[in-house]
């Protein structure tokens, strides 16, 4: 039996419930979903149909003819792993009826619900990562897509565009971006908040900060009511992580507040991450 084309923009009610038993999965710790390559889930957006979130492709981006030329190849690995099957083998498997034409290729329950999430977050926090190196600076992208039941997915894309999904407590998000900005536990006290003027390069926001940088930071909140997303940027050294953030009470555009820079402590560093993701719930869920 083949049913008529479905719209695929809408998510079925099978990948809906799919990103449910995700979320469930989420709720109280965090775990670790799937790992895949650039190639990899631009098959899988592509041959669901789901809206691509704008995230980083690195791979993808320098390799656009490779990327097309991949295409039959990667499909055949990802049917063989399972990941994508089609629709009337996954009703079977599943005990389910069909919900799209039967030769439609659908991804695996948990790729499905991953899928969905992408696109139905409430907020999403971007925290791009820059590690000082001998042979030059490296970038480590994520994405939190927090979710209006709170729990939060995160995607985490390497420069060699491997995209890992995991889903955590948005409660513990705190604490996992500390993890994110101070990898090597180096926050050790707290100084006082010092005001800088806007445009200020960071070599001129105090000693050792600039130069003694090891791993840059820079995190953005957003959500579709807040009119001015919230932002601040972390500079951890080889002792000690400041953060530098807008001071938000002063009123005109973002480029001219100035800016708050401290020296923080591990629980002050937490504190400024919590509130810097810390949103108010809309009254009904929304995609971004």
């Amino acid at each position: 039996m083949t049913l008529p084309d479905h719209d695929r923009s809408r998510p079925t009610r099978r990948s809906v419930d799919a990103a449910a038993s995700v979320l469930r999965d989420g709720s109280e710790e965090r775990v670790e979903l799937i790992s895949l390559l650039d190639e990899e889930l631009a098959v899988l957006l592509r041959e669901t149909g789901v809206d691509a979130a704008p995230v980083w492709m690195p791979w993808a981006d320098e390799n656009t003819d490779g990327l097309d030329a991949a295409v039959p190849t990667v499909r055949r690995i990802l049917m063989r792993r399972r990941q994508l099957v089609p629709e009337l083998l996954a009703a079977e498997l599943e005990e389910r009826d069909l919900e799209l034409a039967d030769d439609q290729l659908v991804a695996d329950p948990t790729t499905a619900g991953v899928l969905v999430l992408r696109r139905s977050a409430v907020a999403v926090t971007t925290a791009i990562r820059t590690v000082a190196l001998a042979e030059g600076p490296r970038e480590l992208r994520c994405w939190f897509y927090h979710q209006s039941n709170g729990v939060t997915l995160e995607e985490r894309v390497t420069a060699e565009g491997l995209h890992d999904f995991a889903v955590q407590p948005t409660a513990a998000m705190a604490e996992r971006l500390a993890q994110l900005v101070d990898p090597d536990g180096v926050a050790s006290e707290d100084s006082e908040a010092r005001e800088v003027t806007a445009g200020t390069p960071p070599e001129e926001w105090g000693p050792g900060i600039a130069d003694r940088t090891r791993h840059l930071t820079q995190a953005v909140m957003t959500t579709p009511q807040a009119a001015v997303a919230r932002s601040a940027s972390f500079h951890a050294t080889d002792d000690a992580v400041h953060v530098a953030a807008p001071d938000l009470s002063v009123e005109g555009p973002l480029e001219s507040v100035p800016l708050q820079v401290a020296q923080v402590s591990p629980d002050s560093l937490r504190d400024v991450l919590a509130a810097l993701i810390e949103f108010d719930e809309p009254s009904r869920p929304g995609a971004l």
